[in-house]
């Protein structure tokens, strides 16, 4: 339809050399992001979170605060993960799924998912 999006970054943000952020994203205080990592559109990273390297971080993805990714780790197009929760280095996370608040992702987790605990588990 011809719209263009703005893409908002706190001044308090961190962002790498080699990261690149789709239209529309938002970058929270105290967010990092580190070098060779891609941000999909209009995707929320919120307040204090950490994403490593040579993520791959979808479209319309919610990174919500205090969430830690490893190394090399994907996130799925429209996936929600909750606040605290830990994504281990080079693990996937699916398309549309939920991860609870405080879980940890230590393994590859399909499409449409909800998973939560420590270690999280599928539901």
């Amino acid at each position: 339809m011809g719209y263009s999006f703005a893409t908002a970054v706190h001044p308090t943000a961190v962002i790498a050399d080699g990261v690149t952020l789709g239209e529309g994203s938002m970058v929270c205080a105290r967010v990092v992001v580190n070098t060779g990592s891609t941000i999909g559109r209009h995707t929320i990273l919120n307040t204090a979170a950490t994403i490593d390297h040579h993520n791959h971080i979808g479209d319309f993805v919610h990174i919500a605060p205090g969430v830690h990714t490893g190394g090399e780790v994907q996130v799925g197009h429209g996936t929600l993960v909750g606040i605290g929760a830990i994504i281990m280095p080079q693990c996937h996370v699916g398309q549309n799924c939920r991860v609870g608040a405080g879980a940890l992702i230590h393994r590859h987790l399909a499409d449409n998912l909800t998973a939560v605990g420590l270690p999280a588990q599928p539901r």
